[in-house]
Order: structure tokens, then C-alpha cells, then sequence
């Protein structure tokens, strides 16, 4: 897409996810008069991914699993990057970065080899975390990525059609190993898929059961106050839970576990769902020396790399310590995408010889959506905080949904497609 006649100053941005978008566009926006800057995006992918909705692909209801369907639920999160950055003078590369070399300022890349950069942006998300916990990788299934929650999405309707060809009735055992907001959003809105498979398939729905395991004594990463609310929705969708309980093995047909307070014991399993955890790209570890104890790259208020300045990382590869609180953001979307924004107008400024801006951690509230058209909305932390529910709050997160939408994509596409979207999201309610 670029003129290499003005490619004098090269930005590199590897990875599209939230934070990468954001920090793409920002960038743009800032230099679009420069002609001696060239950006440059990486991914793997040649769709940016609206990750906040994939427990929505593994969970939704099809009469018919058919190449059709499945490509149906794709297209729900996502965006094909030419959609995205359209006209503008950004140059895409679709290819797997495999590793970074700080020092001679290069990427390493799978098919395009050696590229070189003047200023680098690191924003390649994050993978599943297993713990290495034995057995847990081979007989769980992870919601991660698309391929993840589309593999989930069809195993589900496999495992109830075999049930119905064998022509058995017996206790069906669905786990869920972590009880995040990815954990608890995808138990809720499983118990209306598992509704819908078992009129499918003719098989008792008394005999399924759903059950979270979480480590912690909160759910959804959210305070008593809020636990209490979620426990209460979860009751009331059939979802048991087990709190401050580890997995430390997974069997063949058990999960192996222990309570905080040394109890060991076994739960039966058919199904288990990984959402316990995640760690930064594991090329960062590779790439660089100094790192955080989780992998993740130390940045300063201008969300820098404290090593190499002409190094930038946000979202889930940045781990930036809060004035206020003194902790690490934490790995939610709308920090990535703020981040990115700010990291790009940074670059911007690098270039422009200007000041640079520093980046505040301002969480504008969390919606949590707990199935059939009810979420919880948090706003503010701690007892304080305010906690409010029900089906208005589920219409505030498709908003929010259309928000980020219009903030990427033309109008007329973005209100499409999430009017597309919200019609499948609903099967199950």
C-alpha cells in the first residue's frame, strides 16, 4: 500500500488485536501528512478478532452444523483488517512473527524473514496458561482464540449426537476450569445452548450438569458485593460452583482436585472448558532479557520499554504499574485499546519531536453478560462501587459492541453487521 520512495522512518506494529488496532489508527491520525513514515501492521491473521464475544460463538444454538453456520458465527467477531484500515496508507502483512531482536532493531518473520524497524510496537496478545498441570492441555478445551470457541461450538453438538446414536442416558458432566468473566459469561450462556441440544437430541436436561471450578473465593474478578450477585444468576441458570478449588490433575474421566484448605477430591467429567488463565506471548520471553515475572514487558508512563525507547508494548505484552493502586493494568479490552491509543499518539510524538503523553489507567465501568439477556454492569472499585443488573445492562453491552464497531469501520458496515450479529447471539435466549 505504501510508496517505498518515503519509507525513511519505519513503524512496525506486530499484532492486530485491541490494543495493535488502536494504536495503528492513533498512529495514522497523528502522522497521515508525513510521507517519509511508513506503518506497518503484522499479523498472523487477516481478521482483527472482537475477542469479548467468543463465548457467544462456543455457546450458540445451530439446527444444523454446516460449513454455512460455521462461517456465519466467524463473521460475528471477525473483521477483515482491509475493512479496517480501507484507504488509509497502511501497509498489512499477513505472517507469523517468530522472534524480535532489540538490539539491531529487526523482526524475525516466518515466510518474509528479517524486517527492519525504526520504532516498534509489540502487541501480539496473549496465549492459554496451563500451569502445567498434568493432563490439563490434552483433555481440555481452551476458549482463547476463534478456532477455539468454533471447536467448543461443534464438539458440544458431536458429544450429544453420539449420546443420541448410542441411544444412552446417563449424567452428563460439563466442567468449566475458572471462574473469570470469561468463565462465568460462558457457563451462563452454555446452560441456554445445553437447553436447545437436548430438545435436539431428545436427552433429559436433568441429567447435565454445569459446574465451575475456581481457585479463588470471588467470581468474575469482581469484589464480595458483585460474587454474591453472580453466584445468585449462576444458581439460577443451574450452575454449580466450586470456589477456592484448584484442578491439580485431569484424567481421563475425572478432574483431580484441592480446596485452599488441603481437601482433595474428584469430580466426574465429559466436557471440560479452560478459562483459567493466560500469559503473554511467549516471544517476548524469548526476545528479551528484562521481563516481568509473568513475561510481559516493563514499560514507563509513556508506555515504553524501559531498555529500548524506541521499543512501545500495551495491552496484554505491557505490564504498567497504576500510580493510584500501585498494581499491574489489568488484561481487559478496554485497558488494551486505551493503551494502544495513547502508545500511538507516543510514536507520533517520538517522531514529530513533541512531548509525549502519559497514560492514566481509567476503567469506565465492566459489563459482565450472565446469559438470556441479563449482565451486571460494575462501575467504580470496592465496597463503593456501584452494581447495577438486568436486561438494560444487556442492551448497554450491545451497545458498547456498536460502539467499538463505529470506532473502527465505516457506519453503514458496522451497524450492519452488529444488527447481524445480536440476531444469532440471541438463539439461545
Amino acid at each position: 500500500m505504501n510508496s517505498q520512495k518515503f519509507q525513511q522512518i519505519k513503524v512496525v506494529i506486530l499484532g492486530g488485536g485491541f490494543a495493535g488496532i488502536a494504536a495503528t489508527l492513533s498512529l495514522y491520525k497523528e502522522l497521515q501528512c508525513r510521507k517519509d513514515v511508513s506503518i506497518q501492521l503484522i499479523d498472523e491473521r487477516n481478521v482483527h478478532i472482537y475477542t469479548p464475544d467468543l463465548y457467544e460463538i462456543s455457546t450458540t444454538f445451530n439446527e444444523k452444523i454446516t460449513a454455512e453456520c460455521l462461517t456465519q458465527l466467524k463473521d460475528t467477531v471477525a473483521i477483515p483488517f482491509s475493512k479496517i484500515i480501507r484507504d488509509r496508507q497502511i501497509d498489512f502483512l499477513r505472517d507469523r512473527v517468530i522472534r524480535i531482536n532489540p538490539k539491531n532493531k529487526t523482526v524475525e518473520l516466518k515466510n518474509a524473514g528479517s524486517i527492519p524497524f525504526d520504532y516498534l510496537i509489540i502487541t501480539l496478545g496473549s496465549v492459554v496458561n496451563y500451569y502445567d498441570i498434568p493432563g490439563l492441555r490434552e483433555r481440555s478445551y481452551p476458549l482463547k482464540t476463534l478456532t477455539d470457541a468454533l471447536a467448543i461450538n461443534c464438539h458440544l453438538d458431536v458429544f450429544f449426537q453420539s449420546q443420541w446414536r448410542k441411544k444412552e442416558q446417563k449424567p452428563v458432566s460439563i466442567l468449566v476450569g475458572g471462574g473469570g468473566a470469561t468463565g462465568t459469561e460462558f457457563a451462563c450462556e452454555l446452560s441456554g445452548d445445553i437447553n436447545q441440544l437436548c430438545k435436539k437430541y431428545h436427552y433429559p436436561r436433568n441429567l447435565v450438569g454445569i459446574t465451575i471450578i475456581e481457585a479463588e473465593k470471588r467470581l468474575a474478578g469482581q469484589d464480595e458485593k458483585t460474587t454474591g450477585i453472580v453466584l445468585k444468576r449462576l444458581m439460577q441458570r443451574g450452575i454449580q460452583t466450586h470456589l477456592e478449588t484448584f484442578i491439580r490433575e485431569v484424567t481421563e474421566k475425572n478432574v483431580i482436585t484441592e480446596t485452599t484448605r488441603g481437601k482433595k477430591g474428584s469430580m466426574p467429567m465429559d466436557i471440560l472448558i479452560w478459562t483459567g488463565g493466560v500469559q503473554p506471548s511467549p516471544i517476548i520471553k524469548e526476545s528479551f532479557i528484562q521481563v516481568t515475572k509473568n513475561g510481559a514487558l516493563p514499560v514507563n508512563n509513556f508506555l515504553q520499554y524501559r531498555d529500548y525507547p524506541s521499543i512501545f508494548a500495551a495491552g496484554d505484552n505491557a505490564t504498567f504499574i497504576d500510580s493510584v493502586s500501585q498494581k499491574a493494568a489489568p488484561m481487559l479490552a478496554q485497558v488494551a485499546a486505551a493503551q494502544g491509543k495513547v502508545l500511538g499518539e507516543n510514536v507520533a510524538a517520538e517522531i514529530q519531536k513533541k512531548a509525549k503523553k502519559e497514560y492514566e489507567l481509567k476503567l469506565k465501568g465492566i459489563i459482565i453478560p450472565l446469559g438470556g439477556k441479563y449482565a451486571i454492569l460494575k462501575i467504580g472499585q470496592g465496597k463503593n462501587g456501584l452494581v447495577l443488573k438486568g436486561f438494560l445492562m444487556w442492551v448497554l453491552r450491545r451497545f458498547v459492541d456498536l460502539g467499538y464497531a463505529l470506532s473502527i469501520l465505516p457506519f453503514r458496515y458496522a451497524l450492519k453487521k452488529w444488527i447481524h450479529d445480536t440476531h444469532i447471539f440471541v438463539r439461545n435466549d
